[in-house]
């Protein structure tokens, strides 16, 4: 499990929270990127301003391109690609970049594309710098974290004068980066490269959104407000709104309409960004911050003292009671919950993932989610060698399979598997979950299911209780 910065510089979740300081990971990217949108009404006192800041940048262009008969020397060109050009900001700790920073942002071809397309905008007449915003809907290989980049990196003095702000009120220790700034610093061994110092940008959480998993995957990002704007534009480009997904189409039919190219940017002009709801916090990122610290504070012992199947189903049983624990006594049931509505057994797989990947990293026990063996996912795996292996299935009481899972799915799965070990745990949400939990247990009484699985069902009371914000 990735640490938070909280979690690093040893403190509390919620003096990120209450300082409005995005409490990401360090020396990894979080699924979330920074939204211009959101810039119109940040009070964040380094972004007051920074929005037509944003756009001052895209009128700057309409000075570096001639107008269509006049030709464009060689230098101007560069000077457009230069323009146009958006280097990944590192440190800044949000988009696509996993266990890596070194992102490309858009230089390079990208920035040549990006140039060309520029040069047909400006001379078609569209002087309209929100349309550059919005290159995402229509320019291949640039999506929302290309936005994104546009954004940062045109904004980077104001990136690193927050940081530097936050920095001297958290009394974080700081050092030199480029000769230039005082910058906290994530610092790590690496076997190669010795003592590894990698420079951290805080970014203030109102100007951040959710960066969608289909953009990950297809390279495509459509939020609500694109959605919004190709909806309105639908007719005048002659386009069904399942084709406007085709970036190269939907750019040619803009180059011959350079109008509705100005009615997109005015469209823009007035929307509002929404962003991302860190107490819903659909993707699991502070809640990941609020494990990490219950974590910290309950630690187990987890030591196994011989290498074989017994001590990992210690070890797999261990972690499952603190995860009841964590949600009966410690109150981790409230990340379950969207106000008053229990999420989903997706959600609280994740979640107890989340939880159990940190205390497997301190064990040594390999756990993998959704393990397919042929007879379907066991929801997951701890392991120990190629022998060692106890299988967990995990269920919502109310799951219409509950009896199945325990009668014949996770048999099966241990029989596939070739392991004699497995827990089986159960999830009451509300009251009528527990009264399906109690049929169950007087159902098992009646059918021949080996005693040791009986004695490996846990059941977990997640019910909501009342509190103060989680966060």
């Amino acid at each position: 499990m990735a640490k938070h910065y909280s979690g690093y510089f040893k403190r509390s979740h919620k003096d990120f929270v209450a300082k409005g300081v995005f409490d990401g990971f360090v020396g990894k990217d979080a699924r979330l990127h920074v939204d211009p949108l959101l810039l119109k009404r940040c009070k964040t006192p380094e972004f007051v301003g920074a929005y037509e800041k944003l756009l001052d940048h895209f009128r700057r262009l309409l000075t570096l391109v001639p107008e269509r008969d006049k030709p464009i020397t060689n230098l101007r060109y560069k000077s457009i690609v230069q323009h146009l050009s958006f280097p990944e900001f590192h440190f800044i700790g949000l988009g696509f970049g996993d266990n890596s920073r070194a992102g490309k942002g858009i230089t390079g071809k990208k920035a040549e594309l990006l140039a060309e397309t520029a040069i047909e905008i400006v001379q078609d007449g569209v002087e309209d710098p929100e349309i550059f915003l919005l290159v995402n809907l229509f320019q291949e290989k640039i999506g929302a974290d290309g936005i994104s980049d546009i954004m940062i990196w045109t904004l980077r003095n104001e990136f690193v004068r927050y940081t530097q702000r936050v920095t001297e009120e958290f009394g974080f220790k700081t050092y030199k980066f480029d000769g230039l700034y005082d910058l906290p610093f994530f610092i790590r061994s690496d076997k190669k490269r010795g003592l590894v110092k990698t420079p951290i940008i805080f970014v203030p959480t109102e100007i951040i959104r959710n960066l969608p998993e289909a953009e990950y995957r297809d390279g495509h990002f459509f939020s609500d407000y694109n959605n919004e704007i190709r909806r309105r534009i639908s007719k005048d480009v002659g386009l069904a709104l399942r084709d406007m997904r085709d970036k190269k189409l939907l750019k040619q039919r803009l180059l011959a309409k350079p109008a509705v190219m100005s009615k997109m940017a005015e469209i823009y002009r007035h929307l509002k960004g929404k962003g991302y709801d860190f107490m819903q916090d659909d993707s699991f990122i502070y809640a990941s911050a609020i494990i990490e610290e219950l974590i910290g504070q309950e630690p187990l012992p987890l030591e196994a003292k011989e290498d074989n199947l017994e001590a990992v189903m210690y070890i797999a049983r261990q972690i499952c009671l603190q995860f009841k624990k964590m949600v009966e006594t410690n109150r981790m049931s409230e990340l379950l919950y969207n106000k008053d509505k229990f999420k989903n057994e997706k959600a609280l797989q994740r979640l107890f993932l989340i939880m159990a990947d940190g205390y497997c990293n301190i064990s040594d026990i390999v756990l993998s989610p959704e393990t397919d063996y042929g007879a379907g996912p066991v929801d997951f795996k701890f392991s120990s060698g190629h022998h060692s292996k106890v299988l967990l299935e995990m269920k919502l009481a109310r799951n219409s399979q509950l009896m199945h899972g325990i009668e014949v799915q996770l048999p099966t799965y241990l029989k596939a598997e070739s392991t004699s070990k497995g827990i089986y745990m159960i999830v009451i949400a509300d009251n009528h979950d527990e009264e399906l939990v109690n049929t169950l247990w007087r159902r098992l009484k009646t059918q021949n299911i080996p005693e040791s699985l009986i004695q490996n069902i846990i059941a977990i009371d997640a019910r909501k209780r009342n509190s103060a914000s989680r966060l």
